[in-house]
Order: C-alpha cells, then structure tokens, then sequence
C-alpha cells in the first residue's frame, strides 16, 4: 500500500498488443524484446506502479541457469514526461510503502549521471529499480531475481 503522498496520475498495466512494435532476441534460456509500448511479461509484478505516458520499451526474461539468471526485467521511457525528481519520490514511496524488506537507496552518480537505484525483498525476490536521466528523456528499470543467491 503507497503512503499516498506521491501525486504523479497512473496507468494501467493492460496493453493493446495491436500497439506493439517487436523485435525479438532469442538466445539459450534468454528472451527479449524491444519496441514501442510493450506489452508486460506475465511474471511482471502487477503492483509496480507506472506512470500515465511511461512506454515499456525493452523486456528481457532469463531463465533460472542463463548468462543473466531467472530475471524479469523492464525499460520504461516516461517521453520527457516527467522530473526526475517526481520518478524518484513514486519509486522511494514504493519501495519504502509496498511491503517490501531491506530496503536501500543507492545514488550511483560515479556510473551515470543522476542514476538513482532503489532496492529491496518482497516474496523472496531482490527488486532493483534505477531511475537516470537521458537527453530528452528519463528511463526507469526495474529488475527482479527470482533465484538471487550473489
């Protein structure tokens, strides 16, 4: 449950396929992929919240024993919708207000200009939501592991 304090309006996780651009990328125990509008993964979580005018623009799964691991992961591009400012406070309000456990938040300006990760373990997976800014644009990922025994 979110403290409600943040204000940026929702969408829904539903997609019109008809609206997907793909191209796909298939290796041994690894699938993605990328276009305009994505549609979600059925392992993605159905309690992220995502912002009204945020495209999912990248999908990759890997599966349990594959180079990444048993991973779902997701790229949003909010179009220049939004300040990072406003992306940071909905992802710490989720993070610190959704049940999850261990939390941290990681500035890693030594990697990526303004790149801001949160973290934590919900369900016995490890979350790890970054937050950075492009030209024109900000990205938001989300990655989740499934079997995350680093």
């Amino acid at each position: 449950m979110s403290s409600g304090v943040v204000t940026i309006e929702l969408r829904s996780h539903d997609f019109n396929e008809a609206d997907e651009n793909i191209t796909d990328l298939e290796e041994k125990g690894l699938y993605q992929k990328s276009g305009t509008n994505l549609t979600f993964p059925d392992e993605f979580s159905s309690d992220f919240p995502i912002a009204s005018g945020v495209s999912v623009d990248i999908v990759t799964i890997g599966e349990p024993g594959s180079v990444i691991g048993d991973i779902t992961e997701v790229w949003f591009n909010d179009d220049g919708n939004y300040a990072l400012e406003e992306l940071n406070a909905l992802y710490d309000d989720y993070i610190n207000n959704c049940g999850f456990e261990d939390v941290e938040m990681k500035d890693f300006n030594h990697y990526v200009d303004k790149l801001t990760t949160f973290e934590g373990t919900k369900n016995d997976e490890l979350y790890f939501i970054g937050v950075n800014p492009e030209e024109n644009y900000n990205v938001v990922t989300i990655t989740v592991h499934s079997d995350w025994d680093f």
